[in-house]
């Protein structure tokens, strides 16, 4: 993502071979009393400590998790309310409303936002319902220093692939909007910092003079082949060794592990599935180069909301801080019901949740779904992610007299960059980290020891300083001494993304034309219920390209079932 998610993430081969809204209603239906959205806050805040403090967001907790998850939901909004009602109850100051909608779409990230467009231009009533106090998902941008920094996804695509971004935020912005990103010199840490290397013929330490360096060149014009890569059972770690003798123990593994395998795909090496990878990658048919925003004051989101979300959100009813929970078709209409124990009518429903949602069931689905639609999204791989936008008062690591392009750590910092090098007229000075898999596990650790919240995001930022201040030998301590001021974002931990972006593990792909992927596409409930997101595209996942399309597949897909514009389900009362 990244959202992925970076969100948008590069083409194979991009950066290693580089050297160098308020509340919307619609009708009375939706209104909801001034009191009652005061005492829904209230709840959220209840609701958000709960999930910090019980739960710790751990999808490999299986049942206790889900367990723990409606104990939030349920146990503790009576308890916060301090009337002993909950906040669906007859006598509570909210009381119970029910919608009706052509379609519901459950998700406000770039998914659903843009089904939702596509819906609207075919007619059809839409309901966006989206957990947090936000659209735009995965795609966050936020200001630090005199410059907007992602949050999410920062890398874009020319034209190719049918990219509908590169047209749309060029055609309102101008062609000059984009520039090249990341330029300058590789950097990668090696032996503890010693012996760190530039690509640079006259730098201290010169890249192309490591042996070890030079094999790394080598494995990314090799992993994404699938004639090098027969054993469906096998990781990329495990083919890694076979061809290069590089195990954890190898002085070069990061550039494996955070470099490529958490800077491109946001997990480790050892997770990726090496012929489910490189059959994923052998069909990429987005452009080959990437781009960013040059805009110093304009960011990702702040692109999508002018050239599409501001008229999707006023031409659309939105529900926001409304969790859903549950889903039934066990009837001849789709009911969505969301945390405040709203139901929502349909005749079909799209569910653009991420793969960490869907395989932590925070949705009750009556029927249960299918078990190759579980068997599907728990197919797919998705990780721990976090981006760490650091601001400073100095470029420090211009040690080389050269702009850095991207560092590749030993440590936890992993894959860093620095967009402050390509936002025109910036006087900032910001690096962003991307520690990934295991790296952003062992930070979320630290921040909970540390008690999470502004302290916790402190303990990661502190983690990170020590790092790099041993990572460039010219600039020892450098870094806690220029920094400034930091954002911790932090997409593993939080409660409605529950990972960075989705990556293909063992047995995500079977073939050129069959994956996990593909099987999440399968509409189910008699073609009411439908999934999207960038998990489920089959040849750009992981980008919000692939969002985009994906959500504009599931529309069309539902224009095809209904083609009966404005015809909702009637409401109970109206017989």
């Amino acid at each position: 993502m990244f959202p992925a998610g970076h969100g948008a993430r590069e083409s194979p081969n991009a950066w290693l071979s580089s050297r160098g809204a308020p509340y919307q209603p619609r009708g009375e239906e939706l209104h909801r009393p001034t009191g009652g959205r005061t005492r829904i806050s209230g709840l959220r805040l209840c609701y958000g400590l709960c999930m910090t403090q019980w739960c710790r967001l751990r999808r490999d907790m299986g049942s206790f998790y889900k367990n723990c998850l409606r104990g939030c939901l349920f146990v503790l909004p009576a308890a916060c309310t301090g009337d002993g009602e909950s906040p669906s109850s007859p006598g509570g100051s909210t009381p119970v409303q029910t919608t009706t909608h052509d379609v519901v779409v459950v998700g406000a990230g770039s998914a659903g936002l843009y089904a939702a467009r596509t819906l609207i231009g075919e007619g059809y009533d839409v309901l966006l319902i989206e957990a947090k106090d936000r659209i735009g998902g995965r795609v966050k941008s936020a200001t630090l220093g005199d410059m907007r920094v992602e949050l999410g996804a920062e890398e874009h695509y020319l034209a190719a692939g049918d990219n509908p971004v590169w047209p749309a935020i060029t055609g309102e912005f101008g062609d000059s909007v984009y520039v090249a990103a990341f330029t300058g010199s590789n950097v990668y840490s090696m032996d503890q910092g010693a012996n760190t290397c530039w690509f640079e013929s006259e730098a201290l330490v010169d890249c192309d003079d490591d042996a070890d360096v030079a094999t790394f060149g080598q494995f990314t014009n090799w992993y994404w082949r699938p004639e090098q890569h027969e054993d469906p059972e096998s990781s990329l770690a495990d083919d890694v060794f076979d061809q290069y003798g590089v195990d954890s123990g190898h002085r070069a593994y990061h550039l494996y592990d955070e470099g490529f395998a958490g800077g491109t795909f946001a997990t480790n090496l050892d997770k990726l599935g090496a012929r489910s990878l490189a059959l994923q990658d052998s069909m990429w048919d987005l452009s080959g180069g990437i781009r960013a925003i040059g805009d110093k004051d304009l960011g990702y989101s702040d692109a999508l909301e002018t050239v599409w979300w501001d008229d999707v959100v006023a031409q659309s009813d939105l529900l926001l801080d409304s969790p859903v929970i549950a889903i039934d078709t066990s009837g001849d209409d789709v009911i969505v019901s969301d945390v405040h124990g709203d139901q929502h009518l349909a005749r079909q429903v799209i569910v653009t949740v991420s793969i960490g949602v869907l395989q932590a069931e925070m949705i009750d689905f009556t029927p249960e779904l299918p078990a190759a639609t579980v068997d599907a999204y728990n197919g797919i791989g998705i990780d721990m992610g976090l981006k760490v936008a650091l601001r400073f008062g100095s470029a420090w690591w211009e040690t080389e007299d050269v702009e850095m392009a991207r560092l590749v750590s030993e440590g936890l910092s992993g894959f860093c960059w620095t967009p402050s090098d390509y936002k025109v007229g910036t006087e900032s000075h910001i690096l962003m980290c991307y520690p990934m898999g295991d790296n952003a596990t062992t930070l979320i650790g630290l921040a909970d020891a540390a008690g999470g919240g502004a302290a916790g995001d402190e303990a990661i930022i502190e983690a990170i300083l020590a790092d790099l201040d041993a990572t460039l030998p010219q600039a020892p301590d450098e870094a806690s001494a220029n920094y400034i001021e930091g954002i911790v974002q932090n997409w593993g931990s939080e409660p409605y993304t529950l990972g960075a972006y989705s990556y293909p593990m063992v047995g995500t792909y079977s073939s050129s034309a069959e994956s996990k992927r593909r099987d999440l596409q399968v509409p189910v409930a008699d073609d009411r219920i439908f999934f999207a997101g960038e998990g489920t595209h089959h040849t750009h996942p992981s980008t919000v390209v692939g969002a985009l399309h994906e959500g504009e597949r599931a529309a069309i897909e539902v224009h095809a079932v209904n083609g009966n514009p404005n015809d909702p389900p009637p409401l109970p009362s109206d017989g």
